[in-house]
């Protein structure tokens, strides 16, 4: 897809997205809405509509190309629309609804399945044999390799979501996440994300693991 003839905003590229499948565009604005009311909660900090903007922005600048760009997208905007800390099925209850809004849009069973592995993939964010997958959690965890000021603006927003939690509890679970990454053989998957962000990735999460422990 050529991304020139995507709008810049999140509503733009969503319509004109779900009018490639649909032409009751009533029903894809409606389904925006709704993404738009789910990442606007109050107890969202970090899985906002900022980060959907975040991992757009990325998807348009990188050098790599999705094999199917629709299903990435569509991944990208419900990929976190079921979004509370305390539960463990957080992406498996994203894929029925972005099952069923698909489905309302007429999209392919194809694009169906594809869309829902990379919702399903950003549970763990392990290594595919599928690339789209890999450039997926790639981007969705470009967060980690950015300069350090913005690492810390997102390890305050996620402590937020996390508010329910006191610090000891916090900080054990947290840790086990950042103990996860650092103890994979490469953050990111792609060459193209691994040579942008996984040194100062690395970096980032023992400074955050320095600091808990500080």
């Amino acid at each position: 897809m050529n991304f020139t003839n995507i709008g810049t905003t999140l509503s733009t590229t969503f319509l004109e997205l779900g009018l490639r499948y649909t032409d009751n565009k009533q029903l894809v604005q409606a389904f925006y809405d709704e993404l738009a009311v789910a990442y606007s909660s109050s107890c969202r900090y970090y899985h906002s509509l900022a980060h959907l903007s975040f991992m757009l922005k990325e998807i348009k600048e990188s050098t790599l190309s999705f094999q199917d760009i629709d299903a990435a997208l569509f991944a990208l905007y419900y990929h976190d629309i079921v979004y509370e800390p305390t539960r463990n099925d957080n992406e498996e209850q994203s894929t029925l609804i972005a099952l069923e809004r698909l489905q309302a849009m007429n999209c392919p069973s194809t694009l169906i399945t594809n869309c829902q592995q990379l919702i399903l993939a950003t549970k763990g964010h392990e290594e595919s044999i599928n690339n789209d997958v890999n450039l997926f959690t790639d981007i969705d965890l470009a967060i980690l390799g950015k300069p350090w000021k913005h690492y810390q603006r997102y390890t305050q927003a996620i402590r937020k979501e996390y508010a329910m939690y006191n610090d000891e509890a916090y900080c054990k679970g947290r840790q086990k996440v950042l103990h996860h990454f650092l103890a994979m053989p490469s953050i990111f998957k792609t060459t193209y994300f691994r040579t942008l962000y996984e040194v100062n990735a690395r970096e980032n999460i023992k400074q955050e693991l320095l600091y808990m422990l500080s």
